[in-house]
C-alpha cells in the first residue's frame, strides 16, 4: 500500500468531527478549537508529499481548518486544531517517523505600533517619547527636522496561534502573528492605511522582546516626506 494512503486516511479521520462543526444545522458539541502550531520531523524522501497531503485534506469542506508548510528538508510546520494534530501524529508514526517534536506552547504578547511622518518642525512630539532613540537616529539618517505621530496601535496576541487583527479609529488595519523562535519571535506583519495613497506594508521579520524595531521607512505623500513604522513586542509582566 502506498504510504501516502496512511497520512491521508489518518488526517481524514481526525477531521470528521471538525467538519461536522462547519455544516449548517448541526449543533456544536463544544466550543470551536483554537489552532495550535507544531513542527514535525518527516521522512526526507516523502516530506513534500506529506506536506501536500495534509494541506489538501485540511482544505476539503466548507471551512479550511488549518495550514501546512515546509519548515526544512525533513520538517513540516502545521497550524491546526488539537484534534487534527492528534491525527497527524498517528499518521506520521505509521509512516515510521521517529522524531516528533512537541507542540509549541502559547505565550501572551503585547504588540505596540507607531506610525510616523517626517515634518519640518524640529520640536519633539511628546507622543514619540517611547521611540525617541529611533527617531533621533532617523533624523540624522534621513536628513529631516523631526517626526510627528500619524497613528498608534496596541494589539494583544498569542504566540503560535491564529492571526490577530485590529483597526484603529484612524482607519489603519493591522494583522499580526508571532511564532516562537528560540529567544526571539518571528513576526508576520501586515498593515494597510486607508489614506490618499492606500499605502500598506507586509513583511516577516525576527523581533527581540522589549526592543523597538524600525520596520519600514518609505517616501511619504508629500515631496521630501518620509513615513516610518516602528514596533515593539513585550512580554506581559506576571
Amino acid at each position: 500500500m502506498n504510504r501516502m494512503i496512511w497520512i491521508v486516511a489518518a488526517v481524514c479521520l481526525a477531521l470528521i468531527g471538525a467538519w461536522l462543526t462547519t455544516r449548517p444545522g448541526v449543533p456544536l458539541p463544544m466550543a470551536p478549537e483554537t489552532n495550535e502550531l507544531a513542527v514535525y520531523a518527516v521522512p526526507v524522501d516523502r516530506a513534500i508529499e506529506i506536506n501536500n497531503a495534509i494541506e489538501y485534506v485540511m482544505a476539503v469542506g466548507e471551512k479550511k481548518l488549518g495550514s501546512s508548510q515546509m519548515a526544512g528538508p525533513d520538517q513540516i510546520m502545521v497550524l491546526a486544531p488539537p484534534s487534527v494534530h492528534a491525527g497527524i501524529q498517528n499518521a506520521l508514526k505509521a509512516l515510521g517517523a521517529s522524531d516528533l517534536p512537541g507542540r509549541f506552547g502559547k505565550q501572551a504578547l503585547n504588540l505596540s505600533v507607531w506610525l510616523l511622518h517626517s515634518t519640518d518642525n524640529a520640536a519633539t512630539d511628546p507622543a514619540l517619547a517611547s521611540v525617541a532613540t529611533q527617531t533621533d537616529a532617523l533624523r540624522q539618517e534621513l536628513g529631516v527636522a523631526g517626526f510627528k505621530l500619524s497613528d498608534r496601535a496596541q494589539l494583544s496576541l498569542a504566540t503560535n496561534a491564529d492571526t490577530a487583527q485590529l483597526k484603529t479609529p484612524r482607519g489603519t488595519e493591522i494583522r499580526a502573528r508571532a511564532l516562537t523562535d528560540s529567544k526571539a519571535y518571528v513576526l508576520e506583519f501586515n498593515l494597510v492605511r486607508h489614506d490618499a495613497n492606500d499605502s500598506g506594508l507586509r513583511t516577516k521579520t525576527t523581533v527581540l522582546p522589549g526592543q523597538n524595531l524600525v520596520l519600514s521607512t518609505a517616501a511619504g505623500a508629500e515631496p521630501g516626506q518620509w513615513e516610518v513604522v516602528i514596533l515593539r513586542l513585550d512580554q506581559p509582566e506576571a
